[in-house]
């Protein structure tokens, strides 16, 4: 029995090293997600971006418009893994590194780009468009849900979508902020 205990403990720590954990936030409660080094989703609609960064990557499977691919470049793993693939990547190519819910696994989470915010009530109209104006943001659409307004500001796919959400939601001007996500989900 402690062999089994002392086994489960030894997975568990070897999960943790091997995943790296990143947060978002829904609202204000911190979410966190473990990295898969393994993984690439690829968005983009007309190439297959991952087959130009990795020519060996086995395709697993496609939902919708997302194309998931096992990556077997030991560079591009390691690319993934400091965090440095897909910013290194132009805004229009769609690729995100995966991640799960928890450390051992779990369904697929991607980035595909874009960030939804929404803005605290006192600032206005012309508060808003200088806040993006002087970020350099960009509205690709708003969306009014409970007469609250939503901003969704065209952000790269991946990580990079992730580190910036995280950056906005830290401005005293902003109330939300959460990249876009796409989740796998099967059939029960």
């Amino acid at each position: 029995m402690k062999n089994k205990i002392l086994i489960l403990i030894f997975f568990s720590l070897k999960l943790q090293i091997f995943s790296q954990e990143y947060s978002y936030f829904d609202g204000n409660e911190e979410k966190k997600i473990y990295l898969q080094k393994d993984y690439l989703v690829d968005f983009s609609k007309t190439s297959t971006i991952t087959k130009n960064i990795d020519p060996k990557a086995n395709f697993i499977k496609q939902i919708g418009i997302a194309k998931i691919y096992k990556i077997s470049n030991p560079n591009v793993k390691n690319q993934i893994q400091k965090g440095i693939l897909t910013k290194n990547l132009k805004n229009k190519d769609k690729v995100s590194e995966v991640f799960t819910s928890s450390p051992g696994g779990g369904p697929k989470i991607a980035f595909p780009g874009n960030i939804i915010i929404a803005f605290k009530e006192n600032i206005s109209k012309n508060d808003i468009e200088n806040f993006l104006n002087k970020r350099q943001l960009n509205v690709v659409r708003t969306q009014t849900i409970l007469n609250k307004e939503y901003y969704i500001i065209e952000s790269p796919a991946g990580l990079a979508s992730l580190e910036l959400a995280n950056q906005l939601r830290t401005l005293p001007e902003v109330e939300y902020s959460k990249p876009d996500m796409w989740i796998e989900i099967s059939k029960r």
